[in-house]
């Protein structure tokens, strides 16, 4: 899709390039971000790496002396690692708070010993 994007907006402004990102490319990669969220290093920089061209594709830099992270802050885009954790948190509180129609009972087993001090919707973590 970001291909498609390049050959089709080459000489359009920044506005629009990131409004065609944000749209067609971005939403595509989130969707349904909470369930495949990727964990492994390889997979997360290989997401990241769509965002990073996009951000060289809206800015129109391409040397490789201009620092992508730069361009990333000017443009004030968020990381895709960092979205992807806020939703998958988004979601976990849904679903503790009963906003979502889905059972914790499968998935989750609360902690065992409470201590006095800590927070009362504490779970045991899966070891993997």
């Amino acid at each position: 899709m970001l291909g498609f994007l390049r050959r089709n907006l080459r000489n359009t402004k920044e506005d629009t390039k990131n409004k065609a990102y944000m749209s067609m490319v971005r939403s595509n990669i989130e969707y349904c971000s909470t369930v495949w969220n990727p964990h492994h290093k390889y997979q997360i920089d290989k997401v990241e790496m769509v965002q990073r061209r996009a951000a060289r594709f809206t800015t129109n830099r391409y040397h490789n002396t201009i620092s992508v992270s730069d361009m990333l802050a000017d443009l004030k885009w968020d990381t895709l690692e960092n979205r992807l954790t806020k939703q998958q948190l988004t979601m976990f509180y849904r679903i503790t708070n009963d906003i979502l129609a889905i059972s914790l009972k499968p998935y989750l087993k609360p902690a065992k010993l409470i201590p006095r001090s800590s927070y009362k919707l504490q779970y045991l973590q899966y070891s993997t």
